[in-house]
């Protein structure tokens, strides 16, 4: 279902909701087999002694339908006060999302509370599930989304609402306010940070705006329902983003969550979408206390494995650290000059875009350092293209970006290429100052005495151990004066800061089974109440009911 300009009306003209097939058309027939057949199988081979882990790794995430009709569930306890609420699910087909949204909707459903799931029946014009390149898939791959997510929820015992029928009462709107989340969206659907003024650019660009119009009214139909929490996960582009700002803005209290760095982890937060990583209350109380002996150990251990991912989600870093001699050597570096590190973001991902604060684009922050350096001939600027490139992919590698802005790259100038063998904490041995977008690398540096300056909106800038540059004179007057904070101030605050962010912040949830980052296959428990014997489930639902903060105790 390809979008284009002539399928949606002008700004503020409502538009009714675009009815779903009848399933039975429109779920692909091999999508309808797996969904009948390896569930049933999936029971038969457990009761058989074979664990669901096992099966969901062999037989596929369909197992998680079968697994969800087995788990045994104790009655319902008598919640003080009974809560309403809603899980927006939008993309209930992910199965990451769709799996922490019914083991959470599961968990709140044996405390008590009155949970509802609201699923999207292929009402978005376009949305993450439909990917670039892809066209020809979109319609399959919308209505298998809905039907996992339906027949997961439907098997967990879940009350579920479907889109279409929110929008009955409640037609979307377009709204220009809802453009910034379309953007992202679009920029995530391409993969690229800039984009061409071309007939399918625009046409998808209107279909994302048409999603966001549907997002709102979402959320205005889930008003109707008087919902005390709302809980979605991310809370940003195109498919969450607008639905998260008409509740919040109506007073309701919403929760947005997310995987996090670390396995088998995921964060929560209150109102804002979950890439913030908003701490900040907590920073406030607990800034000023140093760590235990068993925090700083516990710390330590975290920040050992950090050099190579071994505990980490996500692996960015293949190459093993150098020291600072062979890196130097490595990359042909003076030793005697002054050598600042540049480290970028993926320059579409949602973590980084639309948080510019000194330069309009993270291009012009990198081009203009480099034309800087180049005035600078003393000095000498390595300039760090993410890694990520080559993990979650890009339409338009950074390097490739500033070749095209500076052809004729100084010599004082080293750029390193995601493909090249150089870990990032190699150039933490060799920098003599970082600069950065919003990566967490900043962090790293602070955590190594090395003075950092921040060019945008990141989650530890103004913690006490960043120099935050906020315009162009601001930031060329600190390259030209290169900062020397305090080393053990620096080094102090960036430990308790990464502490609280890593440490408590990232709740462990080891009740998923994935074989690879995002797909789950199964799930870890057997009962509901396991939930509440590991993991940090307990206190998930008890700051869910109470309003309290995410965090592990201190």
């Amino acid at each position: 279902m390809t979008a284009s300009r002539s399928s949606f009306p002008s700004e503020d003209v409502p538009f009714p909701p675009t009815r779903p097939l009848p399933e039975a058309v429109a779920l692909h027939w091999k999508d309808w087999l797996r969904f009948a057949v390896v569930p049933v199988a999936a029971r038969i081979l457990h009761r058989l002694g074979v664990n669901w882990s096992t099966l969901g790794e062999r037989i596929g995430r369909e197992t998680m339908l079968g697994q969800a009709r087995s788990i045994r569930r104790p009655p319902p306890a008598g919640a003080h006060p009974p809560l309403r609420i809603v899980f927006a699910t939008m993309m209930s087909g992910h199965p990451h999302t769709a799996s922490a949204d019914a083991i959470l909707a599961m968990a709140l459903s044996a405390r008590g509370h009155d949970v509802r799931m609201v699923v999207c029946d292929q009402q978005l014009p376009l949305c993450e599930v439909k990917s670039n390149a892809s066209e020809a898939h979109w319609a399959r791959s919308c209505a298998r989304c809905y039907g996992f997510g339906r027949r997961l929820f439907t098997a967990a015992k879940l009350a579920t609402f479907r889109v279409s029928e929110l929008l009955e009462s409640e037609p979307p709107v377009r709204e220009a306010r809802w453009d910034n989340y379309a953007e992202s969206a679009l920029m995530k659907h391409y993969k690229a940070g800039f984009l061409s003024d071309t007939p399918e650019v625009h046409a998808r660009r209107d279909a994302f705006r048409g999603a966001a119009a549907v997002s709102a009214a979402t959320g205005r139909a889930i008003l109707a329902m008087q919902p005390d929490r709302v809980l979605l996960t991310h809370g940003l582009y195109a498919t969450w983003g607008p639905l998260r700002t008409v509740l919040a803005e109506a007073g309701i209290a919403v929760i947005c969550y997310d995987k996090a760095r670390k396995r088998y982890t995921e964060q929560f937060t209150w109102k804002h979408s979950s890439d913030t990583w908003d701490v900040s209350s907590e920073w406030e109380r607990v800034k000023g206390k140093p760590l235990t002996v068993e925090q700083a150990a516990k710390l330590d251990a975290y920040l050992a494995s950090r050099r190579t991912h071994s505990a980490d989600t996500m692996v960015y870093n293949k190459t093993p650290e150098a020291a600072a001699d062979a890196t130097r050597a490595q990359l042909g570096l003076d030793a005697s000059r002054h050598t600042a590190v540049v480290f970028t973001n993926v320059i579409w991902d949602g973590a980084s875009v639309q948080r510019e604060i000194v330069f309009p684009t993270p291009l012009q922050w990198v081009a203009e350092t480099v034309e800087w350096y180049r005035r600078h001939p003393d000095r000498q600027l390595v300039v760090r293209i993410h890694p990520a490139e080559l993990v979650i992919g890009t339409a338009q590698p950074f390097a490739d970006l500033l070749r095209a802005r500076v052809p004729d790259m100084p010599s004082n100038v080293r750029v390193i290429e995601p493909h090249e063998p150089v870990n990032s904490w190699s150039l933490l041995n060799i920098a003599d100052m970082g600069i950065v977008h919003t990566t967490t690398v900043g962090m790293e540096l602070a955590l190594e005495g090395t003075p950092c300056i921040i060019v945008s909106s990141s989650t530890y800038r103004g913690k006490g151990f960043t120099i935050d540059a906020s315009t162009p004179q601001e930031y060329f007057a600190l390259l030209e004066n290169p900062p020397t904070p305090d080393k053990a101030v620096t080094v102090e605050m960036a430990r308790r800061f990464t502490y609280l962010l890593f440490e408590r912040f990232q709740l462990p949830f080891p009740y998923l089974f994935e074989t690879r980052h995002g797909d789950v296959r199964a799930w870890t428990f057997d009962d509901v109440e396991e939930l509440f014997r590991r993991g940090s489930m307990q206190l998930i639902c008890e700051a869910i009911e109470r309003r309290d903060e995410f965090f592990l105790p201190a």
